[in-house]
């Protein structure tokens, strides 16, 4: 049996900044070079690093998106509620999108509203919980 390395999935780093990718690279191996390259780009440049394990840096990049949109609404979420850790508001956002994949895709349609992600703190949880539960089923997201 042969293994193609085209298949094969490795991690990636993503240097990310207001949603927008600015690099894509291999993750580095070793302890040392990771926090390196953290201070190297968070520092200097304030950027997120998302590690993600794909194919190849598109696929890496693709994926890395919707974990920053995500870790954007949990940072929105503690901007209101200084009393939580990122690891809690984590968990509430979890138990929110476990509700949503409960429902069936008529439930999820019928309770969507959009007016949720204007609606601080807890409303903008729910609404990227509905949002990205939907995304992930492949079904449409009402306007």
């Amino acid at each position: 049996m042969s293994i193609s390395l085209a298949k094969t999935t490795r991690s990636f780093t993503i240097l990310m900044q207001h949603g927008t990718v600015h690099a894509v690279l291999l993750t580095p191996a070793g302890d040392q070079e990771r926090s390196r390259l953290s201070a190297e780009w968070y520092l200097k440049d304030c950027r997120d690093m998302i590690e993600v394990r794909a194919i190849d840096g598109y696929d890496a990049s693709v994926q890395a998106m919707p974990l920053a949109e995500r870790r954007a609404v949990i940072k929105t979420y503690l901007d209101y509620d200084e009393n939580n850790t990122f690891r809690d508001a984590s968990r509430i956002y979890r138990s929110f999108r476990d509700y949503v994949r409960s429902l069936t895709p008529e439930e999820r349609a019928a309770n969507f509203n959009p007016d949720l992600a204007n609606n601080p703190p807890i409303g903008p949880l729910i609404h990227f919980a509905f949002v990205e539960t939907m995304r992930d089923l492949g079904e449409p997201i009402p306007a």
